[in-house]
Formats: structure tokens, sequence, C-alpha cells
């Protein structure tokens, strides 16, 4: 089965089992947290990923490390579920998915927006307001810069990209000289 899918329908369950929109950035944040320290640690990975480990000393492994983050329970009991099930090696995945997930609920689209040089604040507020008005969604901006567009600004809204870039326009005026 595609770690995708199965990745959105984990991050589908424990969201379901929140009782309100309050419980979600505790959760979110004990998940990064658990995510973060599996991935900082290469002995850690190495047990909890390796298939032939026995389960039940994974989740011995992963008792004592919920133990010492305190994570909310719902999350406690979300990640034991993980390893009962087999599925640790897709945590990281799993934790994508339920942001995503969360954001896909909420009416929150994710905007990529690239510039040759970092915009003021005034120029962000305009740039977002206006944005947020065009797709009537709740913005999740990420800014980057990018040096080779020369100028002006590239946004990325899901797989459709705006390109009012100098570096585009150029290539654009290249394209219809060739056309003749």
């Amino acid at each position: 089965m595609n770690i995708e899918i199965l990745a959105r329908r984990y991050a589908k369950a424990l969201l379901s089992s929140l009782a309100s929109p309050s419980e979600y950035a505790p959760a979110l944040s004990d998940l990064k947290k658990v995510d973060a320290l599996i991935a900082s640690n290469k002995e850690l990975r190495d047990a909890l990923f390796h298939p032939t480990f026995p389960k039940t000393k994974k989740a011995d492994i992963l008792s004592a490390i919920l133990a010492i983050l305190k994570p909310v329970q719902k999350v406690d009991r979300f990640c034991m579920a993980v390893v009962e099930r087999g599925r640790i090696i897709m945590f990281s995945e799993m934790v994508k998915a339920v942001e995503r997930e969360w954001d896909r609920r909420q009416k929150i689209v994710e905007v990529e927006i690239s510039t040759a040089v970092p915009l003021k604040s005034t120029q962000r507020q305009r740039l977002e307001a206006e944005l947020s008005r065009i797709t009537g969604s709740k913005l999740k901006p990420i800014y980057k810069l990018d040096s080779a567009i020369l100028g002006g600004i590239v946004t990325r809204i899901g797989t459709t990209c705006y390109d009012g870039s100098l570096k585009g326009q150029l290539q654009r005026i290249r394209q219809q000289l060739a056309e003749g």
C-alpha cells in the first residue's frame, strides 16, 4: 500500500479522536517532538525501524521515550498503536500527514512565495491579504529567496504556479521571438 495513503489514514484517525480544535496544537507539537527525537538518534532509529527487532521491545523503547516526553494521552496512544501495528518506520510521514489533513480541514492553503530579495513586512501583509482574498482561504505562506528569478514574484499554490518574475517574462519574450 502507498505510504502516503496509509499515513493519511492514520492522520485522519488521530484527528478524528481529538475532541476539539484546541487539542490540535498540543498534539502536533508532541508528535513533532517524538519525530524529532527519533530522527536525531541513529541508534533509536535503527532499533525502531529494524524489521526483525521484536515489536514488544520497540513498544518498550517507545514507552520509555513517551514517559520522558509526556505527550498528551491521545498522542501517547497513537504512537503506541503505530508501533504495535508495525508502522513506526512511517512515523515522520504520518506527522506530516496530520499537519496536511488539519490544514485541509481548516481550509488553510500552503503558498510558496519566491522573490529575488526579501519582502518588507508591509509587502508581505498586502501580498498575503490579496492571496487570501483570491483563494478564499487562510494561508500558510512559505517565503523563499531565489536570486535566479532576477525580480518579481513566483507564487505556487498547490500545483499551480503564477510566474510574475523577470526571468519568466524574459523566457516568454524569448519564446515569442523564436516562434516568429
